[in-house]
């Protein structure tokens, strides 16, 4: 499994946004009413391409992560993997990788 990161573009945002409604489509869904066009909303409001890597397992594009980055802080804004890449330590490896870089930045 070759994973790696790489810069979003514009043109990700329809992926981005898919995966993030389906993700938290299920989340509501057992406490309260589903409303995708607030959904939608909400997402293009918190997307910021500039902050966003894609993730991928070889040519696949299989979730994507959003940090925003200051000189005092990497802030973890969104994350999410395609649930039928969840559950293979994906979300940790990359996790991991994340606290590693605060670390090493302090």
């Amino acid at each position: 499994m070759n994973l790696t990161l790489r810069a979003a573009t514009a043109d990700d945002r329809a992926f981005a946004r898919k995966l993030d409604l389906d993700n938290m489509r299920a989340v509501p869904a057992r406490a309260l009413a589903w409303d995708e066009t607030g959904q939608a909303a909400s997402f293009d409001a918190r997307f910021v391409p500039g902050e966003v890597r894609i993730v991928k397992i070889d040519d696949r594009d299989i979730g994507w992560m959003q940090v925003a980055e200051s000189e005092e802080e990497l802030f973890l804004k969104q994350f999410f993997v395609h649930p039928d890449c969840q559950r293979r330590g994906i979300g940790t490896q990359l996790l991991q990788a994340l606290i590693e870089r605060a670390a090493q930045s302090r």
